[in-house]
């Protein structure tokens, strides 16, 4: 729901990477994934302890929380690929048409032999179109996927890459990371992103699905300004097209949202389901919860519960410190912001760079916009 060189030079080896020597002709045979979060790196996010860990924290909390990420691993990015095809979901099918209807634009203002690095490839459906444009115009591009769950990420890639198999404008990787760690990816890799015969060195950031809006205003600010200040000390340029979800209207995002069909009541679900093969028993069954959506219009605040309907008891520390769980008691675990154009320019502002709207939805808003570093 994460980079292989296409130039002369190969990047540094780090601990965990896998590096492509093959040569070019067969490069795109099958997908290269490099894997920069490792034991060796002090990075926990992606282990199972550090998600454990955050897991009792958040229960234990005053206002009860699970982390967002149980919902991303394999199970949880199948059934969300199952839920983006569902017509009742509307950011999906919204930014689909967009994408769609503007992938030869987007291909176009895109400079040659670019670098493409996808924050959260997802399915990659939306990505195939984008790079199907690059490919007509014959304008060539390096693309990295990144994503947290590994399997997803190879399983996708195999798609994509057996789908441009044929094509000299497009080289295919990924990378099985955190934003995190592509930031400090970045910083110790530039031979991998421009290579002493590319004639681009500007590098653009694709951030589809309203994913930026997962985070706070703040946070949002000094991801993209990490991502910006990183290329920056390497010579690179920054670009970036942000899908970002500015729907304000009630009925359609508690609709969309909302425990009304079977789609996101699975993918919602597949939260408990990854909290408890973590905890090693059916310790939060989700028959003992259902889930409510609560959308704030004035502050574009999304939120997602689950709602226990019965005392939960959690067996913790070998028994001596259970944690009771009230009937009644919610525990969120989504946060989402649907932020206006305003908002949005306010955010890249922050981090250093102009944000322009360049395409939006005739019938909701929803935008795709563009980024890059502001001129001083």
């Amino acid at each position: 729901m994460t980079i292989h060189s296409h130039g002369l030079e190969q990047p540094p080896l780090q601990p965990g990477w896998k590096v492509d020597i093959s040569p070019p002709e067969k490069r795109n045979a099958s997908p290269l994934i490099h894997f920069l979060a490792d034991s060796n790196s002090g990075n926990q996010s992606l282990s199972a302890d550090g998600l454990q860990r955050e897991l009792i924290a958040g229960l234990r909390s005053v206002t009860p929380s699970l982390p967002s990420m149980l919902l991303w691993d394999d199970a949880g990015i199948r059934r969300f690929n199952t839920l983006t095809l569902d017509p009742n979901y509307y950011p999906s099918r919204t930014e689909m048409d967009l994408v769609t209807r503007h992938a030869e634009e987007i291909a176009m203002m895109t400079p040659p032999d670019s670098v493409l690095i996808e924050l959260g490839c997802g399915n990659l459906r939306k990505t195939s179109i984008i790079l199907s444009a690059f490919d007509r115009l014959s304008r060539p591009v390096r693309y990295y996927a990144l994503d947290m769950s590994g399997g997803a990420l190879q399983q996708s890639l195999q798609v994509l890459v057996k789908t441009f198999a044929h094509s000299n404008a497009i080289s295919i990787s990924g990378l099985h990371a955190t934003y995190d760690d592509c930031v400090a990816w970045i910083r110790s890799s530039p031979p991998a992103l421009a290579p002493r015969q590319a004639r681009s060195n500007v590098v653009s950031f694709l951030w589809l699905g309203n994913s930026i809006a997962n985070l706070e205003p703040d946070d949002a600010s000094a991801l993209l300004a990490n991502f910006h200040d990183a290329c920056a000390d390497t010579q690179l340029e920054c670009r970036f097209l942000i899908g970002s979800d500015a729907c304000a209207d009630c009925s359609t995002v508690r609709h969309s949202y909302g425990p009304n069909y079977k789609a996101i009541t699975d993918f919602i679900f597949s939260g408990l389901e990854h909290a408890n093969r973590l905890l090693g028993a059916d310790t939060l069954p989700p028959s003992a919860f259902r889930f409510v959506s609560e959308f704030q219009v004035q502050d574009r605040h999304l939120q997602v519960y689950y709602v226990a309907q019965r005392q939960v008891v959690v067996p913790l520390d070998g028994g001596d410190d259970d944690l009771v769980i009230a009937e009644g008691q919610k525990i969120a675990i989504i946060h989402s912001y649907k932020w206006s154009p305003d908002d949005m320019r306010r955010i890249c502002t922050a981090a250093g760079l102009e944000a322009r709207p360049g395409w939006k939805d005739p019938h909701i808003d929803y935008y795709l916009y563009t980024a890059s570093p502001r001129q001083v």
